[in-house]
């Protein structure tokens, strides 16, 4: 009874060791900064040993996952998934986003879950006002 106990086991880890899911990020670099009016690229590549089901890619502020900014959905049945969104910087003000990844089973459980952070940290900066020459009037 032990050793029958012991292949049970040992089945569904080799079963839970196949279906790794791996989520890598090409952009953006993590922590990097951008201006207001910046168009972040959101570039990802998920890859399963198994097949996926769905793929949701979303950006949301870093204190708040409830606020997302932006998202999209991908269903599918194969093995590997490719992201590619944009994110336009909306303030100025210091902000971190997060660029979240998860990918979700048939019963919607998250199987996998991974994030990069991008960030607005930089002041608008005014354009300085040199003095401007005036032209002397010559009297006549």
């Amino acid at each position: 009874m032990k050793i029958k106990h012991f292949l049970i086991i040992l089945f569904f880890l080799s079963f839970k060791a196949q279906s790794q899911t791996v989520i890598t990020f090409d952009s953006p670099v993590e922590n990097k900064n951008f201006n207001k009016g910046d168009t972040v690229w959101l570039i990802a590549t998920v890859k399963s040993s198994s097949a996926l089901h769905e793929v949701n890619a979303a950006v949301c502020l870093n204190n708040d996952s409830t606020m997302i900014l932006q998202s999209k959905n991908y269903h599918t049945h194969g093995s590997v998934q490719a992201i590619k969104m944009f994110f336009i910087v909306p303030t100025i003000e210091p902000t971190i986003y997060r660029f979240v990844v998860k990918t979700m089973d048939h019963g919607y459980n998250i199987s996998a879950e991974q994030q990069r952070v991008f960030k607005t940290n930089s002041v608008e900066v005014k354009p300085t006002n040199k003095p401007s020459k005036k032209k002397s009037k010559k009297k006549k």
